[in-house]
């Protein structure tokens, strides 16, 4: 007969050891796939102010003041604003706020990222420039608007970090 110090095998704590290292590996690669896809999903939202830039620099240039809103500037309204990563975008004083929805990775659902004109301080017949997010406004320029950007960094495109 075998005696009990004969038998050979994994004891529990062995495998819940190789159970606890295959999940912690597993952990890990998970954000390392969706912050890629996040960030390309955040690049395709911000094609939706692209369109509109040149009508709010036009606005700006033929009246001294930033347009209030969607109306104001005569587009569409937000919530028909829309795309397979925005569900609406919203103009205010300038700035436009990205709220991005519908097919991005859930932890972007709901979030916002917003895109604002950067001017020459006192100096109104300068050329307009845009930032986005965390970007800063160069040196002698101020940003325009409100900053309503909670995506978080690591999501943002580098041109808006």
């Amino acid at each position: 007969m075998n005696s009990p110090m004969n038998i050979k095998g994994f004891s529990l704590i062995e495998l819940m050891v190789v159970l606890l290292i295959i999940a912690i590996l597993a952990a890990m690669a998970i954000p390392v796939n969706t912050l890629p896809k996040g960030r390309k999903q955040v690049l395709h939202a911000l094609e939706i102010p692209e369109a509109y830039k040149t009508a709010v620099t036009t606005y700006y240039r033929f009246r001294g003041k930033f347009p209030e809103s969607n109306e104001t500037l005569g587009i569409p309204l937000p919530d028909k604003l829309i795309s397979t990563s925005v569900v609406r975008m919203t103009l205010e004083k300038g700035a436009m706020h990205v709220e991005l929805g519908n097919k991005v990775l859930p932890v972007l659902k709901g979030k916002i990222i917003s895109v604002q004109p950067v001017v020459v301080t006192d100096s109104p017949n300068s050329p307009i420039d845009w930032v986005c997010a965390f970007a800063k406004a160069p040196e002698g320029m101020e940003k325009v608007g409100e900053n309503k950007t909670n995506i978080g960094p690591r999501f943002a495109p580098s041109i808006c970090r």
